[in-house]
């Protein structure tokens, strides 16, 4: 079984770093996104590219509604989320 990982902040800086480095450690990883779908769908297209699986998710943290929205979608993708 893949283990799940949520990034969020995914599209840039630290965040896109540890997307990259779970990704190359056999995770699926979901890339959580704020505002910025572009940056996040070019990750989730690098990932891809390099064999892993990858989602993009817009996720506020700031917000419990937003939060519970987007993990109810990637566990009824992939399952639970492990990272």
């Amino acid at each position: 079984m893949t283990r799940i990982a949520l990034v969020t902040g995914a599209s840039r800086g630290i965040g896109h770093a540890i997307s990259v480095r779970l990704a190359k450690n056999g995770y699926r990883v979901v890339c959580g996104f704020n505002s910025n779908a572009n940056a996040s769908s070019l990750l989730v297209e690098e990932l891809k590219n390099e064999g892993c699986e990858a989602m993009a998710i817009q996720i506020s943290v700031e917000s419990r509604m937003s939060v519970a929205e987007a993990l109810e979608q990637i566990h009824s993708k992939w399952g639970p989320i492990e990272v």
